[in-house]
């Protein structure tokens, strides 16, 4: 538009020169008209001749704020299918969680890190001598139900109760919550203990139990020559917290109603399990109805 304007300029400007020249002379001639419309006519071959050759292009004024277009609507900006749309990240109920540490130095999750579907994979299970027994994970969040089925045991030499089984080697400490309703009729139990690799019918446990009136807590030994040891003190709740540590061939076990104060059971109780152990979480029912157990807040440090 500048440059339409500045040719223009330049007609005009040579017009009233050449009409000036005529005016000078004293009189105006047709060769002189003549003259200005060929100059004109030249000028404006010029302008459109520059016009063709190079497109007008809009100057924005450097004051003016440019405004971005409002787009037309058209395939791409039609909403986009739901099929399409990438998937949010889990939520934090479906983080994986974190490795359990080894050597063990606290709590053990009984979910495995990498799929909370499956049993933690330092852990093993065995489903004794019932295939009405099993094991869950969702039934109680954070916590391990244990079903045994009716006919179970764990007795002398005998174990077909179901059980999650930890390896363990050396020195260590162990804790565990269990809840259980155990109904009277004998004999129910649920609890923890600790066995040799090589030699299952030599263990010692700990345990919530019901082998007559009143319900007990219960620490008990067997070994491969089939004797017992058996210790006991009575105990109401359903709930309790159950402990027992090793240094090297010495035992000590602890119940506890809140968790955090310890009752000494068995103090120094000394008796020859293998250093490579199985530290077994389990319940069983002898009877013929089966029992139902949870298990929480394990934890493990070796020492």
């Amino acid at each position: 538009m500048i440059d339409l304007h500045r040719h223009l300029s330049s007609a005009m400007l040579m017009s009233a020169c050449i009409a000036l020249v005529a005016c000078g002379s004293g009189q105006p001639s047709v060769n002189t008209q003549a003259t200005v419309d060929a100059q004109v006519k030249a000028t404006l071959g010029v302008m459109n001749s520059t016009l063709e050759s190079q497109p007008y292009k809009a100057t924005v004024h450097p004051q003016v704020q440019a405004t971005k277009a409002i787009p037309e609507i058209s395939e791409a900006n039609t909403p986009v299918p739901l099929a399409s749309i990438t998937p949010l990240p889990p939520s934090p109920t479906n983080t994986p969680l974190p490795p359990t540490p080894t050597p063990f130095s606290g709590p053990i999750s009984f979910l495995d890190p990498s799929d909370s579907e499956k049993l933690n994979s330092v852990l093993g299970w065995q489903p004794g001598g019932s295939s009405a027994s099993s094991y869950d994970l969702k039934s109680v969040k954070g916590n391990l139900t244990i079903v045994a089925g009716p006919g179970t045991e764990a007795l002398g030499s005998t174990f077909t109760a179901p059980a999650v089984i930890l390896p363990m080697k050396g020195n260590f400490e162990v804790q565990i919550r269990v809840d259980a309703e155990l109904k009277p009729q004998c004999c129910l139990l649920a609890g923890l203990g600790i066995r040799s690799v090589n030699e299952h019918s030599r263990w010692m446990r700990l345990a919530l139990t019901f082998d007559g009136n009143p319900q007990k807590i219960t620490m008990a030994e067997n070994n491969s020559g089939g004797a017992m040891y058996y210790k006991s003190e009575p105990y109401a709740g359903s709930v309790v917290s159950l402990k027992m540590n090793r240094q090297g061939s010495v035992f000590n076990f602890f119940y506890s109603v809140d968790g955090r104060n310890w009752v000494l059971l068995e103090k120094d109780h000394v008796t020859d399990i293998s250093d490579d152990a199985d530290i077994f979480i389990y319940t069983y029912s002898n009877n013929g109805q089966g029992v139902v157990s949870h298990f929480s807040n394990f934890m493990v440090v070796q020492k």
